[in-house]
């Protein structure tokens, strides 16, 4: 497919203003929006940058970083409206209803025809109404955000095979339990090597799930031996790279190829993407997928990593490194015997461990077969203290006007934050015949990536519009529940190890109010975090932070490495300690400067003061910081300061 130049951040931007407007009449507008400029979309000029000359699961990995970049996460309750748009069926019906891969008939004319109010729960029969189908079942990933509303891999299904089918697998099935109008089957399995319980659709739409469900495995690369890869029968592999058991792989990749890309599925990745802002890489180019998984393999095994070292040890953490090994693809990261991830890097942060502890590594090299090298392997202890933080700090909060919604979380961990098992969970209140009881809501937000030591993450509502500030410059733009809160919402950042706890939620790192009570804590303002709390508190406490009016949002983001100033020959700064609350400035072209900014020694941005020195002024007031010491940044150059 040719590629265009075509720019959809402004149509994008405004259908997503549109989503909540349910009148009718913002829905024909939502259409007008779509349907004019995505009639002529293509692939955006330059969006696989990076891919030439790839093969293998090092293709995979690009994908997963070009498609995983600044998406935007939609509300699960906004999807029937954006499948009113997304899904209606243009190409065999074509009378307005929308198209289901369980029941459209591929010469039109189907039985069972949905419309987007004929959404329902449950179903005693087929035809009674469709639900939002996900083929690669919720129960993977908890219902949780931005998995439970990403458009490429959930499409409106019969309400009843949805529930015939369960959590059961794709597969090719002989003798049916249940057949359905279209042709679609349930019922044990022929595909070679799967017993049990599959759904087979009709030929017509086996590529479509194909390419849906390779999508999953590419977007979501790097969390895939988090989610419930382990329960029957998921058919997930828990391995980042393959992502699938082999047989589903050997599955997908044949319907990919004998059911090749339609013009609806290229209709679809464009409407998806002007409101997603990502697109799936295998209806764009569906030969990647041989490309990825039927690729040559390697024959030998990897090489044992050497020169394995201990670069920094902290209280909370470990800090490895190790020469890359001959024909790794990536490194099994074992902790007292224990896997804990894997990485692609020749370079790890080991976090939350316990002070003035000794642990065991291992580093195993494997290949694309997973074939292991031995282990290398050291012994190392934790210090006693340190002057990081013990985890990730939530920052600052903000409940501004309509969805002005945002957090900010800041690692001043002194390493790398693996964030896979984080979660921004926000309490819900539910009402028993005993009185209220309080929960999380379903579709609590999963963090991906990784943080750097400090830096800073932004998660904001995708529908904000504050004054100064671009919603594109934040790094999680979401509408789901977590960023939907009303300033009396428990809302809470957990560390998630289901895996070694049972628990879904065992520990919790950041709280912000109260957990169990309607309790106004921060309706209408800005909370940010004082400079002199070092460390998450699980207890929200409300001295350790600063409120500021609705709609405050100075610093969101800028997080400044504090260091020790080097004096300017040129500036000078006084009194030293500021004593009345203005800082003088002297020295040479202030004039000139465009910026002033003072940090807390945090490194959090407090103030921020363009043109600074108009005209004859020559100072900086700072009357209302707290005592405390500062840096002050003119441009390029730093001054600290005290404020009394």
């Amino acid at each position: 497919m040719a590629e265009c130049c075509l720019n959809l951040k402004f149509i994008t931007f405004k259908v997503h203003k549109l989503l909540t407007l349910k009148k009718q009449s913002m829905k024909k507008d939502l259409l007008f929006l779509l349907f004019p400029v995505l009639l002529f979309s293509q692939i955006p000029t330059g969006y696989y940058d990076g891919t030439s000359g790839l093969s293998g699961y090092a293709l995979k990995s690009k994908l997963h970083e070009i498609i995983s970049k600044n998406t935007i996460s939609l509300n699960y309750a906004d999807l029937k409206l954006t499948m009113e748009n997304v899904d209606i069926d243009n190409y065999y019906d074509q009378d307005g209803s929308l198209l289901d891969f369980y029941t459209t008939f591929p010469g039109g004319g189907s039985v069972h025809k949905y419309f987007i109010d004929d959404i329902i729960s449950t179903a005693g029969s087929e035809g009674m109404g469709y639900n939002r189908e996900h083929v690669m079942p919720q129960s993977t990933f908890s219902s949780d955000y931005p998995m439970y509303s990403d458009m490429f891999y959930i499409f409106p299904g019969d309400a009843y095979i949805n529930q015939r089918r369960s959590n059961n697998p794709y597969g090719e099935v002989v003798s049916p339990n249940y057949e359905f109008t279209n042709g679609t089957k349930i019922g044990p399995s022929v595909t070679p090597g799967k017993t049990g319980t599959v759904l087979e659709p009709i030929d017509e739409f086996k590529g479509d799930i194909a390419r849906m469900l390779l999508y999953f495995v590419v977007r979501y690369e790097g969390k895939l031996n988090f989610f419930a890869y382990d329960v029957n029968p998921n058919p997930l592999e828990g391995k980042e790279e393959i992502g699938f058991e082999q047989w589903y792989i050997d599955q997908l990749v044949l319907w990919s190829k004998q059911d090749p890309v339609s013009q609806s599925e290229r209709d679809r990745n464009d409407k998806i993407y002007a409101l997603q802002n990502n697109r799936n890489p295998f209806i764009d180019h569906p030969e990647w997928v041989e490309k990825i998984w039927k690729s040559t393999l390697s024959t030998s095994v990897p090489s044992t990593p050497e020169n394995l070292n201990l670069k920094e040890a902290g209280a909370y953490f470990l800090r490895l490194e190790w020469t890359p090994s001959t024909g790794a693809l990536g490194y099994k990261i074992l902790l007292n015997g224990t896997q804990i991830t894997t990485t692609s890097l020749s370079h790890y942060d080991i976090g939350n461990l316990n002070p003035s502890t000794s642990y065991n590594v291992q580093v195993v090299a494997y290949n694309d077969i997973y074939s292991e090298s031995s282990p290398a392997q050291l012994s190392a202890t934790t210090l006693d203290s340190d002057d990081y933080a013990k985890d990730l700090m939530i920052t600052k909060y903000i409940e501004g006007s309509d969805y002005n919604k945002a957090l900010e979380i800041t690692n001043h961990t002194g390493y790398d934050v693996d964030l896979k098992k984080y979660r921004i969970a926000k309490q819900a209140t539910g009402i028993t015949n005993a009185g209220a009881i309080y929960y999380y809501t379903t579709g609590s937000y999963q963090l991906e990536g990784i943080l750097e030591k400090g830096k800073t993450l932004v998660l904001m509502n995708n529908q904000a519009e504050f004054q100064d500030y671009n919603l594109e410059n934040a790094d999680v733009k979401t509408n789901s529940d977590a960023l939907n809160f009303s300033g009396w919402q428990y809302i809470e950042l957990n560390y998630d190890n289901t895996k070694e706890t049972g628990n879904r939620y065992p520990k919790t790192v950041e709280a912000i109010g109260y957990f169990g009570q309607n309790q106004d804590y921060g309706k209408d303002v800005s909370l940010y975090r004082n400079s002199d709390v070092k460390h998450p508190n699980y207890q929200f406490t409300p001295s350790e932070w600063t409120q500021y009016p609705q709609d405050y949002i100075v610093g969101l983001g800028d997080v400044l490495e504090v260091k020790e100033a080097i004096p300017s020959t040129k500036i000078k700064i006084y009194p030293n300690p500021v004593i009345q609350g203005i800082l003088y400035v002297q020295g040479e072209n202030l004039n000139q400067v465009k910026l002033a900014q003072i940090y807390d020694t945090a490194g959090n941005l407090v103030q921020n003061i363009e043109n600074p020195f108009k005209g004859f002024r020559k100072e900086i007031k700072v009357q209302n910081l707290p005592a405390g010491v500062y840096i002050l940044k003119l441009d390029a150059e730093s001054f600290k300061f005290i404020k009394k």
